[in-house]
């Protein structure tokens, strides 16, 4: 038994009772929970649409470079075909264990029972096992992206509006250890700090001159900033920045420009393409993500008294379209990268994997 417990052990199992082990020769379901266990339970960016690209980031990234984010214009850029999801009762059909046979030699009509040893003895047998197909080289984010990188400035110019208009503090090295604030605003600053954007350095040139608090019965919060040519460029002396971060179908209606690929450069500035931007919520919606719409607008030098207490009237009764958008963030909580092999080995050897959550 001792034997046993510390052979276990040098699997990386502890146990406490062996029975309990060999129970698990007969398990043919596998019920988990998804946020923290399937998933890394950190929202991330997974991509930034401008008006002309689409930038993928590496939500695995653990290195600080712009190529981070790759111009992949294929990703996510159609909507997800509801017909592809299937019934569980196809799913249980369609199982890996399908094909076997039971020790009558009748078809299995439980897709992902083990019926039979779990070592094949022959060639066809072997085919027909999930686990046995041979496995090729492991994909990259490189090699799924492959196309060009933003550089830093950029980034920082474009994601600029959510570092700033953001109450947010990232964690010790980009991390949840220590992190402040609302997961989804920061998702925006941990892309923004993996594509090696100073987001300390982006928040201290900039101070806060006045806000409209985020609401839901709005969707939106905006910030008020003096314009920094690191972060704005130089086509807005004398001016301030507005930038107002929400809910995409609330931001489209007030905006009168687009950035073009998300510079915003008074000479890229063009007429904001509404039914552009309508399709590309729709797009990333039926995709299961959640979706920010980065925007901003210039007002006049005296608009704003420092520290004055802003209403949502202040975005959203000026009389006409006056923001440009400059992006859409593209957010979700991804896969742990190590459950997707443990998923696999488990189809392999015949074992269903139920998710059971509360979205």
């Amino acid at each position: 038994y001792a034997w046993a417990v510390s052979n276990m052990a040098k699997q990386n199992a502890i146990i406490r009772a062996l029975p309990a082990v060999e129970t698990l020769g007969s398990v043919t379901t596998i019920c988990s929970d998804k946020t923290g266990t399937l998933t890394k339970n950190e929202m991330t960016l997974t991509a930034f649409v401008t008006s002309e690209k689409r930038y993928r980031f590496n939500v695995d990234a653990s290195e600080r470079k712009p190529t981070n984010f790759v111009v992949d214009n294929a990703y996510m850029a159609t909507r997800a075909d509801p017909s592809k999801y299937m019934k569980a009762s196809e799913v249980i059909k369609k199982g890996p264990s399908a094909q076997r046979k039971t020790t009558r030699g009748k078809k299995s009509s439980f897709g992902f029972g083990i019926t039979q040893s779990m070592h094949p003895s022959n060639e066809d047998e072997v085919a027909q096992t999930p686990a046995a197909k041979e496995e090729g080289p492991a994909t990259t984010f490189a090699d799924i992206a492959g196309g060009e990188s933003p550089d830093s400035m950029f980034l920082r110019k474009a994601l600029g509006g959510g570092i700033l208009c953001s109450k947010c503090s990232l964690g010790e090295n980009g991390g949840r250890k220590g992190e402040i604030g609302n997961p989804t605003e920061l998702s925006i600053l941990r892309a923004a700090y993996f594509g090696d954007v100073d987001v300390s350095a982006v928040k201290d040139s900039a101070p806060l001159i006045a806000e409209v608090p985020f609401s839901s019965e709005y969707k939106f919060m905006a910030t008020v900033h003096a314009p920094v040519e690191q972060n704005d460029g130089s086509d807005y002396n004398n001016k301030l920045i507005a930038h107002v971060k929400g809910a995409p179908d609330r931001m489209i209606p007030l905006c009168k420009y687009q950035a073009k690929n998300g510079s915003f450069n008074e000479e890229d500035l063009e007429p904001c393409d509404k039914d552009y931007w309508i399709e590309q919520i729709a797009i990333l919606s039926s995709h299961g993500l959640r979706v920010l719409a980065l925007t901003r607008g210039a007002l006049d030098n005296d608009a704003v008294k420092p520290g004055e207490q802003l209403g949502p009237e202040f975005v959203q009764e000026r009389g006409e379209p006056w923001l440009t958008i400059v992006g859409l963030c593209a957010i979700m909580d991804p896969p742990r990268p190590e459950c997707v092999d443990a998923i696999k080995i488990a189809h392999g050897a015949g074992v269903r994997v139920a998710m059971i959550t509360g979205d």
